[in-house]
């Protein structure tokens, strides 16, 4: 089934400056069309080439014989598959002052999701592939030169195609003794040891700094770059693009700082690459679709617009993953105005979504089922 994501940008040209407005993690962003951003391009279109990091303000304007390494925009939106048995364990530095836990990892491994794919209005879009992500303590799988590196992203591009395929790539967390997860602070030493850090624990940081020699890095901060690794951006230092400083990109880890979102030159980037790929449509010709109750436990209300004529309704029950677990409404023609479907389903707890087919376009609505 090939899915048009509907990208509610609802954009305007002002002095040669794109204004996103939205609700939501667009609010206010102002985009310079002019402004670069740092992206990896394969050589003759062909990765065993090697690569190029390069500028570029837009796709359009990567020529042949290079290709952007980047995701395909039809395998959004990436989902996060952490596998838990990597985890070490919960840990306090002191007690009470909790630092990591697997409750916090699972609460930043959500922000980062949603923190890039809201952009493009994918966040509640059922995951079309996921990346592997873990800790790993194998000096050799995370290399030498990475040994004092958070973390690494290992992205797979088939050859020659040069676009990457999630499926195939992986985030992994350095958890060897050269950058330490969990280190032992009794042992006082002048190397620069550092311990990875909840966002939620945040708090607690004051505190434990004035007790012991530790650096803290955060761990969404860690993840979130990586991520946008994986989307294929590149630091934007790498392209001499030294006054982000605040960019998630930048290559400088956060280290004893307080965790910030993305800047807006990561937004508009992420959105330049992506969001454009899609299908836009205005915010006012959207329909207005609306499931209740949410979270429901077993009744589902779908009110849905036809905004003009007389268009083929189609309803879907999907998972998590987006595979399609009946069809509860296929082909019905509705004509103009609001009309409402009703029905009863059983379902294990759980995030669920409902895809509502009008005419040639999908909308998605998230549903908990209690």
């Amino acid at each position: 089934m090939n899915m048009k994501y509907i990208v509610l940008v609802f954009f305007f040209l002002l002095e040669s400056y794109f204004v996103y407005s939205d609700p939501k993690c667009r609010e206010g962003l102002v985009c310079d069309p002019n402004e670069c951003h740092c992206i990896r391009v394969c050589k003759d279109n062909d990765y065993r080439n090697g690569y190029d990091t390069i500028c570029v303000k837009s796709l359009s304007d990567v020529k042949a014989p290079q290709k952007p390494r980047i995701v395909d925009a039809t395998e959004l939106p990436i989902c996060i598959n952490f596998d838990y048995s990597t985890f070490p364990g919960s840990y306090e530095y002191y007690n009470p002052a909790e630092v990591m836990s697997e409750e916090g990892i699972r609460e930043d491994i959500e922000r980062v999701f949603r923190e890039w794919n809201c952009l493009c209005d994918l966040e509640d879009v059922p995951c079309k592939t996921s990346i592997s992500t873990g800790f790993c303590d194998d000096r050799e799988i995370m290399g030498w030169k990475y040994a004092n590196t958070a973390a690494i992203a290992n992205t797979w591009a088939p050859f020659p195609n040069c676009i990457i395929l999630p499926s195939g790539s992986s985030i992994l967390i350095n958890n060897t003794s050269y950058l330490r997860y969990r280190d032992q602070l009794e042992y006082h030493s002048a190397d620069p040891w550092y311990s990875f850090i909840n966002v939620k624990y945040e708090k607690n940081m004051a505190a434990i700094w004035e007790q012991y020699t530790c650096n803290f890095i955060s761990f969404y901060h860690t993840l979130s770059h990586e991520y946008g690794h994986i989307l294929g951006f590149m630091h934007p230092e790498d392209c001499k693009k030294t006054d982000k400083l605040d960019s998630r990109m930048h290559d400088k880890a956060s280290v004893n700082k307080p965790s910030t979102g993305l800047s807006d030159y990561d937004k508009c980037g992420f959105m330049k690459f992506y969001c454009e790929r899609l299908d836009i449509e205005e915010l006012s010709q959207r329909p207005n679709i609306e499931v209740t109750p949410n979270p429901t436990t077993g009744e589902l209300i779908i009110n849905f617009e036809i905004l003009e004529g007389i268009k083929p309704v189609s309803i879907q029950l999907c998972d998590e993953q987006g595979k399609v677990l009946t069809t509860l409404l296929s082909d019905v023609l509705y004509r103009e105005g609001i009309h409402t479907y009703i029905t009863q389903i059983k379902l294990q707890t759980g995030v669920y979504f409902i895809l509502t087919t009008i005419g040639n376009t999908i909308y998605s609505n998230k549903i908990i089922v209690k």
